[in-house]
């Protein structure tokens, strides 16, 4: 006979979101996130996709205080309880809802977002265009690659990078399943 003996204390705890908001000259509305809590040691998963944002959020407000200003309002959360069951995306998305329904442009989202230097990417198949259109700007890590998008299509099978579609299981879910939102899952392996 075995005696298993469980400690399991269940006990409500208070999460905290973590967001910044970018007025913007529109009324469109630009999210983008990562969790800050980690099921295990937490430095891919998701302390890079916190670590990026953070880096995100300082040049935003560098450029800023220089006198820019975005076409839509720029939203960054470091969304709590993610490992928990998404708590702290779902109850912020749900709270804020009827806005986003009415001005939300697209959620991106940086979870874990960096374990090596291969980029890769899912998401609604609509982000598609938009993607390209950044990665044909941005230098891979490597000046001989070409741009980012010229890396990404090296790597994919047929030369053509696609977006693998969304499922669920990170802090996307709610802006793609509750609030029919177009999604990017973006990040270096």
């Amino acid at each position: 006979e075995a005696l298993l003996d469980l400690f399991q204390p269940r006990e409500l705890r208070t999460i905290y979101n973590v967001i910044a908001r970018l007025p913007g000259r529109g009324p469109g509305l630009g999210v983008a996130g990562s969790h800050r809590d980690a099921w295990v040691r937490g430095a891919h998963d998701s302390g890079s996709g916190t670590a990026l944002l953070i880096r995100a959020a300082e040049h935003l407000g560098l450029r800023a205080r220089a006198g820019w200003q975005a076409e839509h309002t720029l939203v960054i959360g470091l969304w709590d309880a993610e490992e928990f069951g998404l708590i702290g995306s779902t109850e912020w998305g749900e709270a804020h809802s009827r806005e986003l329904s009415l001005h939300g442009q697209a959620y991106v989202n940086a979870d874990a977002a960096v374990s090596g230097p291969s980029f890769g990417a899912s998401g609604t198949p609509g982000m598609l265009g938009v993607l390209r259109g950044v990665l044909e700007r941005t230098s891979a890590l490597d000046p001989e690659q070409g741009t980012l998008w010229d890396q990404w299509s090296r790597s994919s099978t047929g030369g053509e990078p696609r977006l693998a579609l969304p499922g669920s299981g990170s802090d996307f879910a709610v802006f793609l399943h509750h609030l029919s939102l177009p999604v990017l899952d973006v990040g270096f392996s």
